[in-house]
């Protein structure tokens, strides 16, 4: 009876905990359609050298910091606790295609962590700016290439870091509409948002000259992935009180 005790603690806890990671990740979403939208959210008017990304950090070390992901960054870490409460909610309806959600999210954010150059390239920028002569300045323009070739956004390299949890928000999506725990509306609002996303990272990465035209799919997607976020963080606070 104590161990059923503590087992339903375990599983409340961890519903209130995907509830915050939730609606914190929802904030963070927010902050990046608004600065996104502030600041031009084109692809194709990003600095593609390691020159323009040091001036965008001597300009602004946040703005640096934003256009190399670091906010993508936090919110994947963030999120990761939101998508391990999904799977315990989801587990005994659906769950293999939960579980294999859950491990593309793991393995997407392991990929976001690894490959994320934003903090790296803010300490090159840093030492660019005060290295004496055209050779050392040469050795961080290098550096900063090679950074840009592994981390930027829409490299290839970046691919897996930006699909595979779209991926799996798309099958917890699915999973969703197999349960009763939350509504269809909110199910539907994640295939949507996650697919469009979805759709737009494979454009950005492998398709030139796509960046204008897929933030039209961006920013409904976006939208549609917040509303799915929010949806499913107040359904986890529920099912939390009810556990």
């Amino acid at each position: 009876m104590e161990e059923m005790k503590d087992s339903q603690e375990t599983v409340r806890g961890l519903m209130t905990a995907g509830g915050v990671a939730g609606l914190l990740a929802l904030v963070l979403g927010i902050f990046d359609i608004v600065i996104g939208s502030v600041t031009g959210a084109n692809l194709e008017a990003l600095s593609s050298d390691a020159l323009g990304r040091f001036a965008d950090f001597a300009a602004s070390p946040l703005l640096g910091l934003y256009r190399l992901d670091a906010l993508n960054l936090v919110s994947s870490v963030v999120t990761l606790v939101f998508a391990a409460a999904l799977y315990v909610s989801l587990k005994d309806i659906s769950g293999p295609l939960s579980l294999l959600a859950l491990l593309f999210l793991g393995i997407g954010t392991s990929a976001m962590i690894s490959g994320n150059a934003a903090f790296a390239m803010m300490s090159l920028a840093g030492k660019f700016s005060v290295a004496q002569g055209e050779s050392s300045k040469a050795v961080f323009i290098a550096a900063g290439e090679a950074l840009l070739a592994r981390g930027a956004h829409g490299s290839p390299a970046m691919f897996f870091a930006f699909s595979l949890p779209s991926l799996g928000n798309t099958l917890f999506a699915l999973g969703m509409l197999r349960s009763g725990r939350y509504g269809k509306k909110t199910a539907w609002a994640g295939i949507l948002g996650s697919g469009l996303l979805l759709v737009y990272v494979v454009l950005v990465t492998f398709v030139p000259g796509a960046g204008r035209f897929a933030l039209y799919l961006a920013a409904p997607g976006g939208i549609a992935a917040l509303l799915w976020i929010l949806g499913s963080s107040l359904s986890l606070f529920r099912h939390g009180r009810e556990a």
